[in-house]
């Protein structure tokens, strides 16, 4: 069964996420920078990362402008394919990213990244 890693700080965003992912694989779920990096860098191995763009780099701390950016390049790190699941519609170059709402959009980048 392949492991998706969501960071999203938002509780409702992420419950729906999580449900949604599961039909994919088995999720784990970190709300913050530093979670995601301990996930990510120290934890099992993670097949696939969906992660929100801007979001506290500890719980519960204000957003990190570029939080985002962090956590692809602890993705790039461990090789673990991105998609980027964000209300802010600047692209990351090289990294699908899908504008949260689209949950159609959300689906076929999550299958494309995991048949990889």
């Amino acid at each position: 069964m392949k492991t998706i890693l969501l960071v999203e700080d938002d509780p409702a965003t992420a419950r729906a996420l999580v449900r949604l992912l599961g039909d994919y694989g088995r999720v784990q779920h970190a709300g913050s920078l530093s979670e995601a990096r301990v996930r990510l860098l120290y934890g099992p191995k993670v097949d696939l990362v969906v992660t929100d763009w801007r979001f506290p780099a500890e719980p519960s701390g204000p957003e990190l402008e570029g939080a985002g950016v962090r956590v692809l390049a602890y993705a790039r790190q461990v090789k673990a394919p991105a998609v980027v699941f964000s209300g802010s519609e600047q692209p990351a170059e090289g990294v699908p990213w899908v504008v949260k709402g689209d949950v159609d959009g959300l689906r076929a980048a999550v299958r494309e990244e995991l048949d990889r």
